[in-house]
């Protein structure tokens, strides 16, 4: 051992001392290697030519020469990779359809890559022959099935396309999981290729087995008493299982406002005789609800504005909300309580009052008491509401002063549709409303009014074109006998900007705004954008309240800068009247979702 150890220290020693001049040569030597090899490894870039843009696509995520990135390569590997491509773009394009495809190919290196050329000739697709598509068990008799069977994209004729067909065995699978076909399964898919005839025969046979029925629905624990949630379910248990029918459960429930979270469950491996039991996990939010902000509008001074909101008051669903609303030139509280009805996630019963003075800087003012019912139901996209209301109020307006008292039928639609519930991008809302009420029926007048307001936003260029337009109208003998609150107004941020609230309409000998008994007025405005929360706004306003059809309108033009925030879009405007000698410019300020 120790021999052994005493060699390896010589020839350790003997290598040492190797001649000092050797080692230039050696350096030499290295330097040229390292040279050598930065003059020979080098990247790589893939050029494609005679396919389209699908083709291109699968081949890219299979070709290896073409994944290499900036990675500088040798050129053994370069060879390597581009003996390999022929053959990875060939099996790239079957998938395809393309089974003659041929490849034309070539590498070159230049002072700074490698360069991969490959020229392909696709050929004809491979066409598909037979179809073969079965279906045995219930989904025999099922029309939605059947349906599904005729519109599949696999026909005879019609180019192979590999991932149409898995695409399609995935279809009929997810259809048979909606419609409750719990142990469903092919009993046979393949395709064959035929290269001598050159075509594709295809075989899905699928065995739905039996279809499913809805079994019992069973609701976790919650302040809502159980009555109440099966109301929410379309679907009576027994009835042939739908997944759908459960998904807008979910979404019922958690549109309904009384929870945090909601699960449902189906539990077909729980099933029996042909019932899938279902399980709802309710979780409750907190019941009580309480905002309170302040600001600033033009229309109506320093604001302050308080919401409060209870809900369910009882495991009944019913619901508690009031809001109170405070500034210079306006002051009001209202609230609500609302009882669900056989739909509870559209049609509701609602009873509520409110007390409102309003105090514009025409010189009128009016306070008015209300209370009413109604029933508020969904149809399809609207909402209808169909109520009874009943006003007290005292008012003075010019020399007019008065106490009166209205029992008002109402009936209103509403439509809101938009790609966003606050920042819009396209969406418009619309809203109709007919009311009225007949002397000596707890009324002092007789009258008649419709109302239209309608808004729309497009996109335009790189920002958005935000119209309104908004229409009323009277039915009256009197129209002295009608408070402010049922006259037309126009002026102020949500009317003809550069004009103050309430300011235009008839006028007295004295010059006080009456009011009238019809209303017109429109809006355009573009907004273009500077970065995702800023853009700027030019619009033109026009409108006016009057008696008779033939009075002219008011207009209003301006600049205005809007910035984004979660609760919608704080907009600032300068506004003037048209034409300029009319007045000076005005400052509006308002806050709030587009629609």
């Amino acid at each position: 051992m120790f021999h052994s150890s005493h060699r390896r220290s010589c020839v350790g020693s003997s290598t040492l001392r190797t001649p000092s001049r050797l080692w230039p040569l050696l350096l030499l030597c290295c330097l040229c290697s390292a040279a050598l090899r930065a003059e020979t490894d080098l990247p790589v870039r893939v050029e494609l030519s005679g396919i389209d843009t699908t083709a291109r696509d699968n081949i890219l995520a299979t070709l290896t020469i073409a994944q290499q990135g900036d990675r500088a390569l040798s050129p053994a590997r370069v060879r390597l990779l581009h003996r390999r491509a022929g053959q990875q773009i060939i099996d790239a394009l079957r998938p395809l359809g393309y089974y003659r495809a041929t490849v034309d190919g070539a590498v070159e290196r230049d002072a700074r890559q490698w360069q991969a050329r490959y020229r392909i000739t696709p050929g004809a697709p491979l066409p598909i022959g037979q179809v073969d598509l079965r279906f045995t068990g219930a989904a025999e008799q099922d029309e939605a099935m059947l349906r599904l069977q005729r519109e599949l994209p696999l026909k005879s004729g019609e180019p192979l396309r590999h991932d149409q067909y898995e695409a399609a065995k995935k279809q009929i699978q997810r259809l048979a999981a909606e419609r409750g076909y719990f142990t469903a399964r092919f009993t046979r898919h393949q395709v064959r290729v035929d290269l001598d005839r050159y075509q594709a025969d295809i075989q899905l046979w699928f065995d739905s087995g039996p279809r499913h029925r809805l079994g019992p629905v069973r609701f976790s624990d919650s302040r809502i008493s159980p009555e109440l949630l099966r109301r929410y379910l379309r679907q009576a248990p027994g009835t042939p299982y739908r997944q759908s029918a459960l998904l807008r459960l979910q979404e019922r429930l958690v549109d309904s406002g009384y929870f945090s979270q909601v699960e449902v469950v189906a539990q077909p491996e729980r099933a029996q005789n042909d019932e899938v039991p279902v399980e709802v996990k309710l979780f409750d939010r907190k019941p009580d609800r309480f905002q309170i902000g302040a600001g600033y509008g033009t229309d109506t001074g320093a604001r302050m504005r308080g919401s409060y909101e209870y809900q369910p008051i009882n495991p009944q669903g019913h619901r508690f909300d009031s809001e109170a609303v405070l500034s210079q030139l306006n002051q009001k509280i209202d609230a609500r309580h609302l009882i669900p009805l056989a739909r509870p996630d559209r049609d509701q019963f609602i009873t509520h009052a409110g007390w409102e003075n309003d105090q514009p800087p025409n010189d009128s003012e009016s306070a008015a008491f209300k209370f009413g019912v109604g029933v508020q139901q969904g149809l399809g996209q609207w909402r209808r509401l169909i109520g009874l209301d009943y006003q007290s109020e005292r008012f003075q307006i010019g020399d007019e002063e008065g106490l009166s008292q209205l029992l008002m039928p109402t009936l209103g639609l509403t439509r809101t549709q938009a790609d966003h519930p606050i920042h819009v991008t396209h969406g418009n809302s619309l809203q109709l409303s007919l009311r009225g009420s007949i002397e000596g029926t707890l009324s002092d007048a007789t009258f008649v009014q419709a109302s239209l307001k309608g808004k729309r936003i497009d996109p335009l260029g790189e920002g958005r074109l935000l119209s309104r337009l908004e229409l009323g109208s009277s039915w009256v003998d009197e129209f002295d006998q009608l408070p402010p609150s049922v006259r037309f107004f126009a002026g102020g941020d949500q009317s003809v900007r550069g004009h103050d609230y309430k300011a235009l309409g008839p006028e007295d000998a004295d010059g006080e705004v009456l009011g009238g008994k019809h209303l017109l007025v429109g809006s355009v405005e573009y907004e273009h954008p500077f970065n995702d929360d800023w853009r700027g706004a030019i619009f033109i306003d026009a409108g006016n309240a009057f008696d008779r059809f033939d009075q002219p309108l008011h207009r209003g033009v301006g600049l205005g800068l809007r910035w984004k925030l979660p609760v919608g879009w704080v907009r600032i405007d300068l506004a003037h009247p048209h034409p300029f000698a009319e007045g000076g410019w005005r400052l509006h300020f308002t806050m709030g979702p587009d629609l």
